[in-house]
C-alpha cells in the first residue's frame, strides 16, 4: 500500500461555524501497531496549539462628535456605554477565533475595532491585516447602548511569540512596548495602517493616552485549535493476514485545515523519533 493511501479523509463538515468535523482512515497496520498510531496522534493532536490570537488590547471611549471627554480604560474599570462588564468585553475579544494561511512566517500584527453607538459589536466589526479572518464573523463582543464612540487597538500574535514576549513586555511602560513593537514587527508604517483605515497619527493618540500601562491590557487568549480527538481500531482480514484500521476523528475551532493538523502531528513525531535515532550514531 502506498504512503499517499495510508491517511484518507473520509468525513469532513462543519458542525457550527466555531466546531469542525473530520474523520480519518490510517493505515493499514500489522497487528498490534494500531493502538500504538492512534494513541501517539491523538496525545499530540490535543497538544496543537499552533495558532493566532488577540494578545494586547488598548481602548478608549469618546463621546458623540462634537464632545472631546477621552476615557482611558484599564481593566478594572467600567466601559463607559457599554452593557457588559468590562472583564467580559476581554473575556469576549480573546475567545475571537483567528486564522491565517501564513501560520509558520506570522511573528505579530494590529487590529482596529472602531465603533459609534448604538450598536452590537461582533467579530465582523473587527478591521484586520488581509492576510488574517475571522473564522465566525457573528462572535459577540459587546453591545454600546450610548451615543458613545469606542476605539479598540489591538495585537495579534502567534502563540510562540506570545509565550516568549509575555513576560518580558510587562516590564516595559506604555511608550516603551509600543515602541518596542514597531521595532520588533517592523509593520507599523503609515501604508499598513492605511489598509485598516486608520492613520499613523490617530494610532499612536490612542496607544499612548497617559503615557502609562493604563489602557493597554494583556488578554489570556486560548490557542487551542483542537477541541476533541477520538480514536478506534478495527481489525480488517484479508484472508491471509490480519492488519488494523486507525479510524480518528477530529473536532476543531475552523482554523486550520484537519489534513494540516495531522501533517503537522506526524512531524512532531517524526521529529521526537529522528532525535532518539540520532543518539545512537
Amino acid at each position: 500500500m502506498s504512503n499517499k493511501s495510508l491517511v484518507k479523509c473520509v468525513v469532513s463538515r462543519a458542525e457550527t461555524p466555531l466546531t469542525h468535523y473530520s474523520r480519518f482512515n490510517i493505515g493499514s497496520f500489522s497487528s498490534g501497531q494500531g493502538i500504538t498510531v492512534g494513541n501517539s496522534l491523538r496525545r499530540t493532536l490535543l497538544e496543537f496549539k499552533k495558532n493566532i490570537a488577540i494578545t494586547l488590547v488598548k481602548v478608549k471611549i469618546y463621546n458623540a462628535p462634537g464632545i472631546n471627554a477621552i476615557v482611558p480604560i484599564h481593566e478594572f474599570s467600567d466601559l463607559v456605554g457599554f452593557r457588559e462588564l468590562t472583564s467580559d468585553i476581554f473575556l469576549n475579544l480573546q475567545e475571537i477565533v483567528l486564522k491565517t494561511l501564513h501560520y509558520d512566517n506570522f511573528i505579530s500584527s494590529y487590529g482596529l475595532l472602531k465603533v459609534d453607538g448604538p450598536s452590537r459589536i461582533t467579530s465582523q466589526n473587527l478591521k484586520l491585516p488581509h492576510n488574517i479572518n475571522v473564522v465566525d464573523i457573528d462572535q459577540y463582543i459587546g453591545t454600546l447602548v450610548l451615543n458613545y464612540s469606542c476605539n479598540m487597538l489591538f495585537i495579534i500574535e502567534s502563540n510562540s511569540i506570545f509565550f516568549q514576549l509575555r513576560n518580558f513586555w510587562q516590564k516595559l511602560d506604555d511608550r516603551e512596548a509600543c515602541s518596542y513593537y514597531k521595532f520588533y514587527s517592523g509593520k507599523l508604517s503609515p501604508s499598513m495602517l492605511h489598509k485598516l483605515n486608520l492613520n499613523y497619527e490617530e494610532f499612536f493618540e490612542c496607544w499612548n493616552i497617559n503615557n502609562s500601562t493604563i489602557g493597554l491590557l494583556a488578554l489570556n487568549p486560548n490557542f487551542s485549535v483542537i477541541k476533541k480527538v477520538n480514536y478506534a481500531v478495527e481489525e480488517i482480514d484479508s484472508g491471509q493476514s490480519v492488519n488494523e484500521l486507525v479510524i480518528l476523528e477530529i473536532w476543531t475551532n475552523g482554523s486550520f485545515e484537519p489534513e494540516n493538523i495531522i501533517l503537522q502531528a506526524c512531524l512532531s513525531l517524526s521529529n521526537i523519533y529522528n532525535n532518539l535515532l540520532l543518539s545512537f550514531k
